[in-house]
């Protein structure tokens, strides 16, 4: 990782070069990555974006590393103290698969202006099974100072200390969730779905229907976080149809959480909250 940053820096100080186009809302306060700025050892870089599980999952070698950031309208977002980054991925073998994510301020020319910690993400879990990783962005530089500008960019990699032993690292997409809608056109900001369940709360025990009605067919899953935006688990729908639609959702435990809707890879409609007693 250590290799792949020094790297990095090295491309951003020779060029940036970043695509002038709009970012995807995938819904008013999620975005996803629209600009690659550097990447190596990175076997299809440009399917990390925001369609967790379709299909298309990126593979790092041990000393790749990717450099992204999320644009809207053009204009590069900044990230907000204590947002929530979600990293989605289906592991592709069962080999030893740590990443490092670091945290940069750029300026308009694509030079660091702040250089922030590296927070690690391990995969676990079922290969062949999509999984999902939350962190929280940061407020403090890579000495534990705290910043007063915002973080725009972020470096993937493989980990590489001493003490970890990975090998590859799988990436399917990036989200970043957080209020604004800066240069979101007010078309883009809800596709007029809407979540309900009743009775809220409910017991763990039994449940709950998420009930919603959409002009969308396809595959549909609810996607269940906490309030921080943790991820928590992600449950299946299956194939939905145009018209009135139930998901039943049992959450580990007792607890509020965040349900969001996400048919064909993209999300849609307004988040629910529940709150399983």
């Amino acid at each position: 990782m250590k290799h792949s940053l020094r790297l990095l820096l090295v491309l951003l100080s020779l060029s940036f070069c970043v695509r002038n186009s709009h970012a995807q809302v995938v819904h008013y306060d999620s975005l996803a990555i629209d600009s690659v700025i550097g990447s190596a050892g990175v076997d299809n870089p440009d399917f990390v974006k925001g369609h967790p599980g379709d299909g298309l999952v990126a593979h790092f070698s041990p000393t790749g590393f990717l450099g992204a950031q999320f644009f809207v309208n053009g204009a590069a977002a900044d990230f907000q103290k204590g947002s929530t980054l979600h990293f989605y991925w289906k592991k592709g073998a069962a080999d030893s698969s740590v990443g490092d994510i670091q945290f940069y301020r750029l300026d308009d020319q694509g030079h660091p202006l702040v250089t922030g910690p590296i927070l690690r993400l391990n995969e676990a879990g079922p290969l062949n099974e999509e999984r999902m990783v939350s962190i929280t962005v940061p407020d403090t530089d890579a000495t534990g100072h705290k910043i007063i500008a915002l973080y725009n960019n972020i470096s993937i990699g493989v980990a590489a200390e001493p003490d970890v032993s990975a090998t590859s690292f799988w990436l399917d997409a990036v989200e970043l969730i957080q209020s604004g809608s800066m240069g979101v056109r007010d078309a883009d900001k809800s596709t007029g779905i809407v979540l309900e369940n009743y009775p809220n709360p409910f017991l763990t025990s039994s449940g709950t229907a998420v009930h919603f009605t959409s002009a969308i067919a396809g595959l549909a899953d609810i996607v269940l976080t906490d309030l921080l935006g943790r991820g928590v688990t992600i449950i299946r729908a299956g194939a939905v149809s145009s018209g009135q639609s139930e998901v039943r959702i049992t959450p580990p435990q007792a607890g509020t959480y965040i349900a969001r809707l996400r048919i064909n890879g993209e999300f849609v409609g307004t988040p629910l909250k529940i709150t399983a007693e």
